[in-house]
């Protein structure tokens, strides 16, 4: 006579990024499901085929859609089944991590709005970063003096920003960087650069105005 015990299932993060499902209990013949990946707000992405011994690795995965750092994070589940060597049923339990992972910020979307009264111009750009931010903003290849400046202001807020994983549409939250530029003559340049820098390095993105105040965007890393 023995007493079975449900899994003990808990994810834990290795040192070179891969997932581990670290299941216990008896009897110990416990298998592996599919792991399951989730958007911050618990919204289905894809599901992941891991290894028998429930590792999720990365670095065999096809990352070919995995071209940006929001695209791995997120909330990774495993599921695994202990199968009763006497009777046959089997014992389902989950376990899950909230996972980011180390990667520069990503300029993901930026707007401009014009106030033709003042003749003042807004710049913001919404920045997802899995680490806390700091920003410069360029003038062409000049550093804004925005402490100095009386025409400019920098203000940083947090927000969240809609995009597209895995064909669904999910919100990320995002710090928004926003550049105020007031008295802005037509002699002055119409491109301006945002540096924006993380733990893990430095990611740019630029917004060139037309004499309109229409605006192209670039990203570069």
């Amino acid at each position: 006579m023995y007493k079975s015990e449900p899994p003990e299932v808990s994810v834990i993060q290795l040192g070179n990024g891969s997932l581990l499902c670290n299941a216990s209990g008896f009897p110990d013949n416990i298998s592996y499901s599919r792991w399951e990946h989730k958007s911050p707000e618990q919204k289905h992405l894809r599901y992941l085929d891991g290894t028998e011994r429930g590792i999720l690795n990365f670095h065999t995965l096809d990352r070919t859609r995995l071209d940006t750092t929001y695209s791995s994070d997120g909330i990774y589940i495993c599921k695994v089944v202990n199968h009763m060597a006497k009777d046959g049923d089997k014992i389902f339990q989950t376990g899950f991590a909230n996972v980011l992972f180390k990667g520069t910020p990503e300029c993901l979307r930026e707007t401009v709005e014009t106030d033709y009264a003042d003749d003042s111009t807004k710049l913001q750009v919404n920045v997802y970063s899995s680490s806390s931010l700091t920003n410069t903003w360029w003038k062409s290849e000049v550093e804004l003096p925005v402490k100095q400046s009386p025409k400019h202001k920098v203000t940083i807020t947090k927000g969240q920003t809609m995009v597209e994983m895995y064909n669904q549409q999910v919100q990320l939250n995002t710090t928004n960087v926003v550049l105020e530029m007031s008295g802005d003559d037509k002699q002055d340049t119409r491109s301006y650069r945002l540096e924006v820098s993380n733990d893990y390095g430095t990611s740019y993105c630029t917004v060139i105005l037309s004499e309109r105040r229409k605006y192209t965007i670039y990203n570069t890393t």
